[in-house]
């Protein structure tokens, strides 16, 4: 499910989460960063601007 998206630029950040506790970071429809939690996690990822 969706839980937001993130427009920066030209660049479109979406953030899904699963019942199951399953993160999904989703940068210009490539996945990015995937982590399990049930209360929340951090994520790290790099992107690139105005390229």
């Amino acid at each position: 499910m969706k839980f937001t998206t993130i427009t920066l630029g030209t660049n479109k950040i979406e953030v899904f989460n699963s019942f199951i506790g399953k993160e999904t970071i989703v940068l210009n429809g490539k996945v990015v960063s995937e982590k399990n939690s049930i209360t929340g996690a951090t994520h790290h990822f790099k992107m690139i601007e105005n390229e």
